[in-house]
């Protein structure tokens, strides 16, 4: 973040739809099994569990 400069372009990936309006209120990474997950809990639906190997930003679409 720090890099960042006023004025400059900024590219996001999209890593989880959550619905619409869906909010993150809290996130825990943890790892089982030698596997990292994701849980986040949201503002209009239960917890959700994250395979963040899943996650991982697609070349399909262009991203990086």
């Amino acid at each position: 973040m720090s890099s960042l400069k006023a004025g400059e372009k900024v590219n996001g990936v999209t890593v989880a739809e959550l619905g619409n309006g869906n909010r993150p209120l809290d996130m825990i990474v943890y790892t089982k099994g030698g596997k990292d997950y994701l849980l986040m809990a949201n503002n209009k639906r239960g917890v959700m569990k994250v395979d963040l190997a899943r996650s991982a930003p697609s070349t399909h679409h262009g991203c990086h």
